[in-house]
């Protein structure tokens, strides 16, 4: 019995690894934009919920002042100075408004309270002043 085997030519042989590469390189940018896109996901989340720790840390001290029957005071808050890398602002509206906003970059959180909120804070001072006066909160930066 004879078997016959026919000798690949050079075209083949090239043409074969460059599929090859090709496949490869094909491989390479799917497992990457899928760790991309998965690593923004879960950067975005991150992000999302530092601001609503910060906030809440931030509402907890407003209600303290607020339905303390306290006709002023203030409570210290250390808060961190960058959220996924970046900082970030904490400010009332103008003209005051019972609510105040956490902004991130392109982000913004606004969250609702029950007086009115001024101010505005960098993340970079890491100090949180929440001062009340019987009517408004004043958010001030700064050592204390």
């Amino acid at each position: 019995m004879q078997y016959f085997s026919r000798k690949r030519k050079g075209q083949n042989l090239v043409l074969e690894e460059i599929l090859f590469i090709a496949l490869a390189i094909l491989i390479i940018t799917g497992v990457s934009s899928t760790f991309n896109s998965i690593n923004n996901r879960v950067s975005g989340d991150i992000e999302e919920q530092s601001a609503m720790q910060i906030s809440n840390f931030i509402i907890s001290a407003i209600d303290k002042l607020v339905y303390s029957n306290a006709t002023s005071g203030y409570v210290v808050l250390e808060i961190p100075e960058t959220i996924s890398q970046e900082r970030y602002l904490i400010s009332g509206f103008n003209p005051p408004q019972n609510k105040f906003m956490i902004k991130m970059g392109n982000s913004r959180k606004i969250v609702d309270v029950s007086v009115n909120v001024q101010g505005i804070v960098s993340s970079s001072g890491k100090i949180l002043k929440v001062e009340y006066d019987g009517d408004s909160i004043f958010l001030r930066g700064g050592e204390y």
